[in-house]
């Protein structure tokens, strides 16, 4: 019987390629909020928007992922590892913050 093979898919950040990865906590984080109003979005969901994000600047070694779903703007809390090579996803949830929705409104038509 053959090995299965399993890739992970790969998000495009300042022309250089990175493995979505999931850290357990943050898989469980998002697992609990999706029922969430403020949430509403499950990890298959989640790694389709980051896909085809517009990725911004957050804080220190963080960037949003901006991405519209089901009719609502959605940041992704990301990380992008140098070092590995990986994108881990810490969070997602609806843009609230003005600053951002104008952002969102701009450039996620």
């Amino acid at each position: 019987m053959g090995m299965l093979k399993i890739q992970n898919k790969k998000v495009k950040y300042q022309n250089r390629q990175y493995e979505i990865t999931w850290i357990s906590d943050f898989a469980l984080h998002v697992m609990k909020r999706y029922n969430d109003p403020s949430h509403l979005i499950d990890h298959l969901e989640i790694e389709k928007l980051v896909l085809d994000a517009f990725i911004i600047p957050y804080k220190e070694n963080y960037q949003h992922g901006l991405g519209k779903f089901r009719g609502k703007y959605y940041q992704a809390v990301l990380h992008f590892s140098d070092k590995t090579k990986r994108c881990i996803i810490k969070t997602c949830y609806c843009v609230y913050d003005s600053h951002i929705l104008q952002i969102c409104k701009e450039i996620l038509k």
